[in-house]
């Protein structure tokens, strides 16, 4: 049986009025500091698709980032196929190896924050085209990713997304602005979009899903808010960002494996009380966990933290799992240095 064919099977073998997915985001989520997944949550998963919920990957990774993840062969056999980055604006088919933009910013936006600014990454159809070499350079050393997959040039196709170094670019219609202040930078996205959103459709498109309704949620970053809160159930991580936790339905105090190991995750009893799992704290024992992303939609938590940054990976460094640039300063130098190194 392929892979789409199974999981739809599993999906529709599942009580209709249970649980049926199981979303996941992947830095400080379900990779380790090192980037690397630990075996007790890949057992925990596997044993989510045993009691069956079909797990899928939602990050704020580029195309070029998740393609440098070379040890999570046993996480992508369990999850669906496409893969969700760029916090869904693009979607990775891993099966066919293909991907596809879901969204874009309108060209005449790209061509005047590419003219207001000089410092610019795009990320057009799941390449990274800079501006300039150091716009290149600081890209790359920000996101720990090889120089060379960040190309000198100007964007052919969709852009989904635009990383502003230095100067912040003019606020444009249809789209919405997030501060990186760990690299001194600015994120430009389509306005309205968010992880909720992007995962809202793919299970529309891909098993006829109306909302979220049916959707365990699990993030720790301030961009994993939306989500969270949309989801049926949204579940915090150990260490989570503030935003994270005052959006989540509960609140993890235990490492991620360790919870998924013992967690006996409600299913077709209506709306999932809070403190209904085990290992877990109710965040808002008030709150009707029932959300959904035509409802709700993102929340402003989505998009912005309580100090004006945002934490996502290839959005933000994850402060958890990119350590090596704390300040603007910091990356800044770097920068300088990669030049010279380059230009000796």
């Amino acid at each position: 049986m392929s892979g789409d064919l199974a999981d739809q099977h599993l999906v529709t073998s599942c009580r209709n009025d249970g649980p049926r997915y199981a979303a996941f985001d992947l830095d400080g989520t379900l990779l380790d500091a090192a980037g690397a997944v630990p075996r007790a949550v890949v057992a925990g998963i596997a044993r989510l698709r045993e009691r069956g919920l079909l797990p899928v990957l939602i990050t704020g990774r580029s195309l070029p980032s998740f393609r440098r993840l070379t040890d999570i062969g046993p996480l992508l056999a369990l999850c669906h196929p496409e893969v969700l980055l760029e916090e869904g604006d693009l979607v990775l088919d891993r099966t066919e190896e293909r991907h596809r933009p879901t969204t874009r910013i309108s060209p005449p936006v790209v061509e005047r924050v590419r003219r207001d600014c000089l410092d610019v990454v795009a990320s057009c159809n799941g390449r990274l085209l800079a501006s300039t070499r150091r716009a290149a350079v600081a890209y790359a050393m920000a996101y720990g990713i090889p120089r060379d997959a960040v190309t000198i040039g100007s964007p052919t196709g969709p852009s989904t997304r635009l990383v502003v170094f230095g100067e912040s670019p003019p606020e444009l219609p249809g789209t919405a602005r997030h501060s990186l202040r760990a690299f001194g930078a600015t994120l430009l996205t389509v306005a309205g979009r968010g992880k909720a959103v992007g995962l809202a459709a793919l299970l529309a498109s891909r098993f006829g899903e109306g909302d979220l309704s049916r959707v365990v949620a699990f993030g720790d970053g301030d961009n994993d808010a939306g989500l969270l809160a949309a989801a049926r159930l949204g579940i915090a991580v150990q260490g989570s960002s503030p935003a994270a936790r005052a959006a989540a339905h509960l609140c993890l105090e235990e490492p991620l494996g360790a919870y998924l190991a013992t967690t006996d995750l409600p299913r077709g009893e209506g709306p999932v009380p809070r403190d209904r799992v085990d290992g877990t704290r109710a965040a808002h024992p008030e709150r009707d966990p029932l959300r959904t992303a035509a409802r709700q939609g993102p929340r402003d938590a989505d998009t912005a933290s309580g100090d004006g940054g945002y934490r996502a990976h290839d959005a933000a460094p994850n402060s958890r799992t990119t350590p090596r640039f704390r300040t603007s300063e910091g990356l800044q130098g770097s920068v300088r240095r990669e030049h010279e190194r380059e230009d000796s």
